[in-house]
């Protein structure tokens, strides 16, 4: 679902995948299957979200654990 009032130019956007209002996806994001966003959320040129991960503009404590995680993998 691509909600009306967001802005998603990208083509590639995953079967299952919610678009909330005010969200902006740039042309050459990839959204991955089963993914949603938050409302008010801008996802730039060459981001790859993953499967099943919420953005959100207000991360909880495990959001941000989780992206620490990842990093660290780096």
């Amino acid at each position: 679902m691509i909600h009306p009032l967001s802005d998603a130019q990208s083509p590639f956007i995953g079967e299952n995948t919610n678009v909330w209002p005010f969200c902006e996806i740039l042309p050459k994001a990839i959204i991955e299957n089963n993914f949603s966003t938050c409302s008010h959320v801008r996802i730039e040129h060459d981001v790859q979200a993953v499967t099943h991960y919420p953005i959100s503009t207000t991360p909880k404590q495990q959001d941000i654990d989780y992206i620490i995680e990842l990093l660290n993998k780096f």
